[in-house]
């Protein structure tokens, strides 16, 4: 019976080694997922600052053709009614339109900018979150294939105990003699 006992405690311990080693391979595939997935988020990330950098740069090139648009507008107005395109109310007419126009073409471009480095940021944050991430899974998983492996040790220190225990012969009854 005992040795049925100290084999049953030796398959336990192989089972916990086991146990320690197996969810070690699942906190690193996990590791691996997150790694992956935080690489997606980061170029999802890099593609929407993109994307809101070439709008951005539209509404820039719009701007400067409205500005060409109102430039000859107002050229227009004033050849048509015999008066110099280039000076005096027609001109300052067309120097407004061109400062607002810059100004706001100005913008668009900070803003294409602006798009652009902050996607790089938030590329970078969920770059290094799922980095991070990878690293306190694979930290977990070691210490799961280390606390099974201690498990293990400890049972087979039982199952030790128990065989030396169980080997020894216990001491003979006591009988009375005398009578």
């Amino acid at each position: 019976m005992a040795a049925v006992a100290i084999a049953a405690m030796l398959v336990s311990a192989y089972g916990q080694y086991e146990q320690g080693k197996t969810q070690q391979k699942i906190y690193n595939a996990q590791a691996e997922q997150a790694n992956i997935q935080a690489g997606f988020q980061a170029q999802q990330a890099e593609m929407q600052g993109r994307t809101e950098a070439i709008r951005a740069r539209q509404e820039g090139v719009k701007t400067l053709v409205n500005i060409n648009r109102t430039l000859s507008t107002v050229r227009a107005r004033a050849g048509a009614g015999a008066i110099d395109p280039f000076s005096g109310s027609a001109g300052s007419l067309q120097t407004y339109a061109l400062r607002e126009g810059y100004t706001d073409f100005d913008l668009s471009q900070e803003n294409a900018k602006l798009a652009s480095s902050s996607a790089g940021f938030q590329a970078n944050v969920y770059r290094y979150s799922g980095s991070a991430n990878a690293d306190i899974l694979r930290a977990s998983g070691a210490a799961a294939k280390q606390a099974g492996l201690y498990q293990a040790i400890g049972t087979v220190g039982q199952a030790a105990a128990y065989s030396s225990m169980a080997g020894r012969s216990s001491p003979a009854p006591v009988t009375d003699k005398s009578t």
